[in-house]
Formats: C-alpha cells, structure tokens, sequence
C-alpha cells in the first residue's frame, strides 16, 4: 500500500508540473498565436520482416524563421523521404499512435488531444482532400494523394507544406517519443514507424 500510494504521489506532482509549466507558457504569450517548430527529429522503421510497407528513408523538419534575405514565416513542415510498398494499399488503412513525453526524466502517456497525442485514426485515406486535390510537386513524382495506392517504391524530394499557427504551441513544447503502426482492414500491421523528436 505505501509503495502505491507513493506511486500516485509521485504522478500527481508530476501532473501538477506539467500544469504550472503549461500555464506559464500560455500565460506568456497566449496572445501570440505561432507554429510549432521541429527542433530535432530522428525516425526508424519499427516494423517486422512480414510488414509490405518499409520506410527507407524519412526526414522532417520546418522551415527556419523569417531573415532579411528569407521572408518566410517559419514553422511550415519541410519533409523528403523513400516508401515502398509490395501490395495495393486499399482504404481503410488504421493509424495507431502511442506517445509520450518526458518530464522531470520519466517518460509520460500523452493522451489524445485535437488530433495530437495517443490518438487512433480509423482510416488516414479518408485524410485526403475530397476535391481530389494534389500538390503538383506529388504529381510530378507519381506520388498518390489518395487510395489506393499501387505497389511501388515513392521517392519524395525536400518539399514544403504550409501549415497553421496555434496557441497550443506553448503547451506542446518538449520531448517526445512514440510510434504509428499502420494496419489494414484485416487488422494485420502493414508499416510501422518510431520517432523521438522535441518541439519548440
């Protein structure tokens, strides 16, 4: 009993950090609605020998804050990277995600939150723009935009994708490590990829 209720001690300071840790970000500049910004990032593919999908090779970041000579705002997802696939990748497609953060040296659960944190996606397919919408750079290196998607090995140039600003970005800062397991409609895995990476 003593070594459980130490336990649960010991999660509620660490709740009540995080909450007086948030609250002063936001409170120092709640009024200031910014991106968030990758400030480092490494992937690797946590998949078995079995799974059809591979990421070969996947690089994110986001493009630096505005300079004399750069007037770009900083913050938009800069992203390159080689997926191959040995199956037709059908809708739906499931995202499990399973996150954590780190706070005061112990890995925490980030629970789902608008989208970010330990969330489940019943079918990223369904992500896709309904006008059927593609960025042209996609277009020029036959990289589907929706599903399905045909065996094939895709190689993504450095491209960049704009993105909102947020007043969440305060709260989000830290680091973090999880991973996405991708799976089919049988259910069976079909990729999966790990991150650790810190915002700012």
């Amino acid at each position: 009993m003593k070594i459980t209720g130490m336990r649960l001690g010991f999660q509620l300071v660490c709740c009540l950090l995080l909450l007086s840790e948030s609250f002063w970000k936001v409170s120092a500049g709640f009024l200031s609605k910014r991106k968030v910004r990758i400030k480092s990032i490494k992937f690797a593919d946590c998949g078995t020998s079995a799974d059809p999908v591979r990421v070969v090779d996947l690089q994110v970041s986001t493009s630096e804050a505005p300079t004399e000579e750069n007037e770009d705002l900083g913050g938009d997802l800069v992203i390159s990277g080689k997926i191959t696939s040995s199956i037709k990748l059908n809708a739906p497609i499931k995202a499990e995600v399973q996150m954590q953060r780190k706070m005061l040296g112990v890995w925490m659960h980030v629970f789902c939150i608008k989208k970010f944190g330990s969330c489940d996606f019943n079918d990223v397919c369904a992500m896709a723009p309904s006008d059927g919408y593609c960025p042209p750079l996609l277009e020029e290196h036959d990289i589907p935009c929706s599903c399905p998607i045909e065996p094939g090995t895709y190689n993504l140039p450095i491209a960049q994708f704009k993105v909102k600003g947020t007043r969440w970005a305060g709260i989000m800062a830290g680091t973090y490590r999880g991973t996405v397991r991708f799976k089919g409609k049988d259910g069976k895995q079909i990729a999966c990829v790990a991150a650790n990476f810190q915002l700012d």
